[in-house]
């Protein structure tokens, strides 16, 4: 299930953003709720949240006659 299978989603580099000039730590207090959503989201595994939508279909899914 690791395989990854065209682009869903920008990669979420949370080091990058809390490089940024609106980065948390210059925002938020220390020991906000939102530094343990920075450290605990990298770590869990979405891609069966994603599999549905990998293997969708655009329009309506027609039936072939023989």
């Amino acid at each position: 299930m690791s395989e990854q299978h065209g682009k869903t989603s920008r990669p979420w580099e949370p080091q990058r953003y809390r490089q940024e000039a609106h980065s948390p730590e210059a925002k938020l207090p220390e020991g906000d709720w939102v530094f343990f959503v920075l450290e605990t989201v990298p770590q869990l595994e979405v891609s069966r949240f994603y599999a549905p939508y990998e293997t969708a279909t655009r329009g309506p899914r027609r039936s072939i006659r023989r």
